[in-house]
């Protein structure tokens, strides 16, 4: 009680009796707080945007003392905001004569597994339909949320692209009593508050209850969904940035599940930066890293204009726009996609995907940085990669660069040179030189054969590599169709090799004689594996797949280990090229044994050695010196 009432309490006596006597008011055991809003402007509305405060008081009921002083919540702060306007307003009460006259009908409904809504005009042609499967937990809820949920959706989705008063159609009781006075339990009312904030950006609004055979539409689809509008799970997005790089854009998505603020929807969308990413390509790509979940249907094409982007850049991509217009206008786009199949298939797969992965990264620092695509962006992005890479990926860098431009020019190709030359003197000073592994540590991997599949296998894939100069990828592709012993000699076809892109093969033939080491472990191993009769030599001993050859690299790599000793797969093929030189094999039969398509490809694998500089074997193998200081002798006086 105020203190002025205080003061004057007799007075307030007498009149409050005089307004009972005249039935003003009423006495009540339980009296209750009015708020003087709800006099001020009766009706629904009133009551629903005192529940906040109403909720307060009758939580603190009897805790409090005239000057306990409580803070504000952000219900009761949004119901002041709502009040504030409506008094600067002057629309405190409603007009008697005001008219309703609803532009759009609104239903929505909730099924147990999504909402679905369907706007209406005047005519009562169907102007919006949409669907959206429901959270996770969404099955569990009240049914009076589900439906509040429904109503939330389409009001979120007709907030800022339609205007006019709105018949908002239910057929659940409790979520029109609901959306017209609010609710005290709180996690209701937040969901009326939403609806209330997005329909006032339409214009007013009614809610009406229906029967359910009257809101057959909605029902329909609020089971019914478009499932390309699928998505992943936030933390496999969140996954694949920390791993690739941070996405600027969504290409396949709508506002309900778009991972960027930036996202071309399937269907005309007042949020999306276009409708069918296909029509709008050149734009997309410009927005930066872009995040591809297609749905099914739209993969085959998707991958299409992957390829074609890849191999679009500079010069080039004129050309390349010019096909691709002149076939649309002819209704030829099989034969643009036979052309971009081909241009992308020229190089082994192997190598276009390492090259697209360059111009990927390179694409994404130079958009970055927002530098025009174009070949002085090129040169400062191997600028800077120079500092944290090799010569060998410089020049990977720039490889890939001419795969998709033209020749660079000559001050440009002058630039890139300089920079891969200057890093291959720094990289001199600190290389080291290449492990070579030689026939005695051969031996050693043979000491530690034992009687297990793996050890067999792993054993057989290490003696086997040295001896036939297999490339980790050679290894991997090997069958037992490829391998058979004839007079002694083991012949090993290579039916694709990386410097065998046409796949015509090579065949290297090896030493076996019967019960030499790696004859004893072919035979063996051939045994084992005839249980299960796999198709390659090096398989996965569970589900008989071929070894990829990372996981060869590895276990030879291991195997390595296991004996101290340092090196990789790679250097068994080095030490069995440097090991035939050593026992007097021609250059150019060492070339071929490896199958190297050039003298200037092996060069690199062999060290100095005697034979190499033209030494013939038997001055090496002369009676060497004898040790120590030389000895003196005299001479024979020379008879004159």
């Amino acid at each position: 009680m105020r203190k002025t009432a205080k003061e004057n309490i007799e007075f307030v006596i007498a009149e409050l009796n005089k307004l009972v006597e005249h039935r003003v008011v009423a006495t009540t055991e339980n009296p209750r707080v009015v708020s003087p809003l709800q006099v001020a402007k009766n009706g629904n509305e009133s009551v629903a945007r005192q529940r906040q405060n109403a909720t307060t008081v009758a939580e603190n009921d009897g805790k409090c003392t005239e000057r306990t002083r409580i803070p504000l919540t952000l219900g009761e702060r949004r119901e002041l905001i709502f009040w504030e306007a409506k008094l600067r307003e002057g629309k405190l009460k409603r007009r008697i004569d005001e008219i309703f006259e609803p532009r759009w009908w609104l239903y929505t409904d909730a099924s147990a597994i999504g909402l679905g809504t369907v706007v209406k005009d005047e005519g009562g042609t169907e102007v919006m339909r949409i669907s959206k499967l429901g959270e996770r937990g969404f099955e569990t809820e009240s049914s009076a949320m589900r439906e509040l949920k429904a109503v939330e959706f389409a009001a979120e989705r007709m907030a800022g692209t339609m205007t006019g008063q709105v018949l908002v159609h239910s057929d659940s009781q409790a979520a029109v009593h609901i959306m017209k006075k609010g609710s005290m339990k709180a996690d209701l009312h937040v969901v009326a508050e939403r609806i209330w904030d997005n329909m006032r950006q339409v214009g007013n609004v009614k809610y009406i209850w229906i029967p359910r055979e009257q809101n057959e539409e909605a029902d329909e689809a609020s089971r019914t969904f478009d499932y390309d509008d699928w998505a992943v799970q936030d933390w496999v997005f969140q996954w694949a940035q920390r791993k690739w790089g941070r996405v600027t854009c969504d290409w396949f998505a709508n506002e309900q599940n778009a991972k960027t603020p930036k996202f071309y929807s399937k269907y005309p969308d007042p949020k999306a930066a276009g409708a069918d990413v296909f029509e709008h390509i050149e734009e997309a790509q410009k927005c930066g890293p872009a995040w591809w979940v297609p749905p099914p249907l739209a993969i085959p094409r998707l991958i299409g204009e992957a390829r074609r982007l890849k191999l679009k850049e500079g010069p080039r991509q004129a050309f390349l726009e010019e096909i691709t217009e002149n076939a649309r206008n002819r209704n030829s786009d099989d034969i643009v996609q036979t052309l971009m199949t081909a241009l992308s298939s020229a190089k082994a797969a192997s190598t276009m995907k390492a090259y697209g992965q360059e111009n990927e990264q390179r694409r994404r620092w130079i958009l970055e940085r927002g530098l025009p695509l174009n070949e002085v962006s090129t040169v400062m992005y191997l600028a800077w990669k120079s500092e944290s890479v090799g010569s060998g990926s410089l020049a990977k860098i720039s490889a890939a660069y001419k795969m998709v431009n033209n020749e660079v020019s000559i001050p440009g190709a002058q630039c890139v040179a300089e920079l891969i030359n200057s890093k291959k003197r720094a990289e001199a000073t600190t290389r080291m030189q290449p492990v070579c592994i030689n026939e005695p540590v051969i031996v050693k991997i043979m000491s530690t054969l034992e009687d297990d599949a793996k050890s067999e296998r792993d054993v057989l894939l290490v003696h086997l590599s040295y001896s036939a100069l297999l490339r980790a990828s050679e290894a991997s592709n090997l069958q037992w169709k490829d391998v058979r012993v004839k007079n002694g000699l083991l012949e090993v076809f290579v039916a694709e090799a990386k410097n065998d892109q046409l796949g015509k093969g090579r065949t290297t033939f090896v030493q076996c004689k019967a019960g030499s080491d790696l004859d004893l472990l072919l035979k063996r191993w051939k045994v084992r594996c005839s249980l299960k009769n796999p198709d390659f030599i090096f398989h996965n001993l569970h589900n008989q797949k071929p070894l990829s050859p990372s996981s060869i690299s590895s276990i030879v790599k291991a195997k390595f280990d296991a004996i101290g000793v340092q090196g990789s797969h790679h250097a068994l093929r080095r030490g069995r090229a440097n090991d035939l030189q050593a026992e007097g094999f021609s250059l150019d039969e060492i070339q071929r044994t490896g199958r190297w398509r050039s003298p200037a490809g092996m060069s690199t694998y062999l060290r100095d050695n005697p034979r190499a500089q033209g030494i013939r074997v038997e001055e090496m193998e002369s009676e060497e010196e004898e040790e120590g200081p030389p000895s003196l002798t005299r001479e024979a006086p020379v008879p004159l």
